[in-house]
């Protein structure tokens, strides 16, 4: 009984130094200073303030509609191109080193997956591409493993009549547009002899 309290404890105790060595690892990670050279940059966009967590009820909408002669929709779709700024790039670091950011890449992809189904001979709808979007958002959802639960069956709900979901926690997409949007003016100065660094 003893050995199995004392196995309890060291492997408790191992578990705490774990997971500070890992959380101190991270936080360094966050807060060091990255030349953007080869591999020398960070996972994630830096952002200056904490990404905080922020409401989202999912739910049908008249938005976004599949038609390609609606102009309203057009622009609806267009709008998910057009902001933020600089088509989902930023730059990074003394050299100005181009990032592209996942969530934009996923929304130019799922952009163009619309654009596969209404027009199949617009530039963006070659098989190849619609191919890489396809893998591209596979494996980044798979990637993003979200976990969250729904309720219900989801295959056998009538989205016309029962057309408002869960509301779930979402990362404040709001917040990463803006510093993209910083990031993109920051790089325009630059490039046009406005900034000093």
């Amino acid at each position: 009984m003893k050995t199995q309290v004392l196995i309890c404890v060291l492997n408790a105790l191992a578990a705490l130094v774990l997971l500070n060595v890992v959380s101190s690892t991270l936080s360094r990670s966050r807060s060091r200073a990255y030349t953007y050279v080869g591999d020398d940059y960070p996972i994630e966009l830096p952002l200056e303030e904490k990404l905080l967590l922020v409401s989202m009820t999912l739910e049908e909408t008249v938005h976004y509609e599949l038609n390609i002669s609606d102009p309203v929709a057009e622009r609806e779709w267009d709008s998910l191109m057009l902001y933020p700024r600089g088509f989902g790039r930023v730059h990074l670091g003394p050299e100005r080193r181009v990032f592209n950011i996942v969530f934009w890449h996923q929304m130019h992809c799922l952009r163009s997956m619309e654009r596969a189904i209404q027009n199949r001979s617009h530039p963006f709808s070659t098989p190849g591409h619609v191919r890489h979007c396809l893998n591209y958002l596979r494996q980044t959802f798979l990637c993003g493993a979200d976990h969250t639960l729904e309720d219900g069956d989801f295959t056998i709900q009538n989205f016309e009549m029962e057309r408002i979901a869960d509301t779930r926690m979402c990362k404040d997409w709001e917040a990463v547009e803006s510093t993209m949007n910083r990031k993109i003016l920051e790089f325009f100065d630059f490039r046009h002899g406005k900034h000093p660094s």
